[in-house]
Parts: C-alpha cells; structure tokens; sequence
C-alpha cells in the first residue's frame, strides 16, 4: 500500500494476521478500522510503521493476546479493543509507550 491514505476500512475481511510490512508506505494514515476480522493478536509489529494514527478498531475480532509494547510509539487518540474475547492475555508493558494524548480506550468484551 502507498499513497497518501488518510482513512482505511479493513473491515470483515476475515483477516487472521497482516503482514508486517503492509503499511510500509502508509505514511499518512490516521484512521485505521481492523473491526469484524480473525485477528488473534494485536498486529503490533504491522502497526508500527504508522507514525500519524490517531484513531485504531480492531473491535469484534476475537483478539485473545496484547503483545507487549503492542502500541509503542503510535499517536493515537483513540484505540478501541471492545468486543474481543475473554480471558484476554495481555503482556506486561503491553501499553507502555502508547501516546498520552489518548483520549478513549474501548475494552469491552463479547
């Protein structure tokens, strides 16, 4: 993917895991909406070339494990994790370096 994307939609792709590498070139993005796919995991290492994201759902995936420093590094203002399954593992530092300009974290489950 490249270009100047400001907003993506990956929803219900039925999605289990991203590549690394696909948002390489997305240098512009800032909204990325991952809801409704299979993601087990948070895709953290797909997730860091993403330097001006401010708003991340990936809610109703089934994500079972928050890798840790899953958001290291990314501005998000909002992260939505609702309506993933529990019990929920989540490494410890999984939110270390996550922005403090967050505003809304959605962590509810189904």
């Amino acid at each position: 993917m490249s270009g100047r994307v400001n907003h993506l939609c990956f929803c219900l792709y039925r999605f289990k895991s991203l590549p690394d590498d696909v948002f390489t070139n997305a240098v512009t993005l800032q909204d990325l909406d991952l809801a409704g796919n299979e993601l087990k995991t948070v895709p953290s290492a797909a997730l860091r070339p993403l330097r001006t994201l401010h708003v991340l759902r990936a809610r109703n995936n089934g994500i079972r494990v928050i890798p840790a420093e899953a958001f290291s590094d990314l501005p998000l203002d909002v992260l939505d994790l609702g309506d993933n399954h529990v019990p929920l593992q989540i490494y410890p530092r999984a939110f270390c370096g996550l922005s403090p300009r967050v505003t809304h974290v959605q962590a509810g489950v189904r």
